[in-house]
């Protein structure tokens, strides 16, 4: 199901699982596939946090085996943010979860840690639509190890968030608000300083925060539009200089990209099947799960063939690894299983992402422009540039 994207309806799947099983030479219970009634009542016997396990699990082995290969001075940078997805409109879902105001269907919100060397998912929280993101850090510090060194945007800073990060023996690159927020934070934006230290203390805020006030490296650059960038961080200097701080928040954006996979067109969640909370747990781990696994492979490949990690092609990586993935995991003859991973490992290895270069024009995109506004109405803009 996490392969498929949600395109094919459960008897589809099922009816595509036993073909497979059956052209593969895979002996199941039964000759003919079970029906989607008996599989989606099978589901519900299956609690969410096994599949949660299963993705941690997975993580760590990738860490131990290839780990040392996407470090930071020896390392780990991992990034923590979220996400809103559209469910179906069942009664559950509408009252276990909630939606926008106007919202047109239930949503539900999901915190990833994420590590942004590796591009790998570590653990994920599944929440409400109306959970801080900020209150599901506590939860996924627990897959953290002390010297990790988390990233986090705008959203997430905090007097106590900044106290349980160091107590946690974890680093951080946080970027500010530079316009309000914290009084030295402003302070530093204000003397056109490019890095200092400040110390913040919580006893300022309201109401008071009983922490030990905490000295700490502000970081500045300017932005794309000549706006301040402030980055709050507890890297030293010697180690850390203020080129790799900035650099180290760009690697947050493979966070996004992360999303946009998870949203995308040929393996996304294009449509939730479940209808209940843990069926929509189990979906969203599972596709975690999916995707970890994908990069453990990736990570083998690139070990076996000799080829840049880094850039072996997500997408055919990923669509060679729902071809195979089931017939690798159902084989029982070791040796066969053996054959079938070595041809994967060969295909994943194959397709390789072009180096990058400088552009010698600007990007243009093709796309057609939406004709409908928001209103209703035929957007004014599309209606003036078909008239020029």
């Amino acid at each position: 199901m996490a392969a498929d994207g949600g395109r094919r309806g459960y008897q589809l799947l099922l009816d595509e699982f036993w073909e497979e099983c059956r052209s593969n030479e895979i002996a199941l219970p039964v000759d003919k596939s079970v029906s989607a009634a008996a599989f989606c009542n099978a589901r519900k016997k299956l609690d969410s946090s096994a599949v949660r396990q299963l993705l941690r699990d997975t993580s760590s082995d990738f860490d131990r085996r290839h780990g040392a290969r996407h470090r930071l001075n020896g390392r780990r940078v991992l990034a923590i943010d979220g996400s809103r997805f559209s469910l179906q409109r069942a009664p559950e879902l509408w009252t276990e979860l909630g939606a926008p105001t106007n919202g047109y269907t239930p949503q539900v919100s999901v915190s990833v840690l994420f590590d942004v060397i590796a591009k790998m998912p570590i653990d994920a929280t599944i929440t409400p639509f109306a959970s801080s993101e900020r209150d599901q850090v506590e939860a996924l510090l627990s897959s953290t190890h002390a010297g990790d060194i988390i990233v986090l945007d705008r959203g997430f800073p905090g007097y106590a968030l900044f106290d349980l990060l160091i107590e946690r023996g974890l680093d951080f690159v946080i970027r500010m608000k530079s316009g309000t927020g914290f009084r030295e934070v402003q302070k530093f934006v204000r003397s056109g300083q490019r890095e200092a230290d400040i110390v913040l203390d919580s006893g300022r805020c309201h109401p008071p925060l009983k922490l030990p006030p905490r000295k700490l490296r502000v970081v500045r650059r300017d932005g794309p539009k000549g706006e301040p960038q402030v980055f709050l961080t507890t890297l030293a200097r010697r180690e850390f200089r203020h080129q790799t701080i900035c650099d180290l928040y760009r690697q947050r954006w493979q966070i996004e990209l992360f999303y946009r996979l998870e949203k995308s067109d040929y393996v996304g969640h294009g449509q939730f099947h479940a209808k209940h909370v843990q069926g929509i747990k189990q979906e969203v781990f599972a596709f975690l799960l999916f995707t970890a696994i994908s990069r453990t492979l990736m990570a083998v490949a690139a070990k076996t063939h000799g080829v840049p990690y880094e850039r072996i092609a997500q997408k055919a990586a990923i669509m060679a690894t729902a071809r195979r993935l089931t017939t690798v995991l159902l084989e029982s003859d070791g040796a066969r299983a053996r054959e079938i991973l070595a041809v994967l490992l060969t295909r994943i290895a194959a397709r390789l992402d072009p180096l990058p270069r400088r552009r010698s024009c600007p990007r243009r995109s093709f796309k057609p422009r939406s004709r409908w506004g928001a209103d209703g109405h035929v957007n004014d803009s599309a209606r003036a540039r078909r008239l020029r």
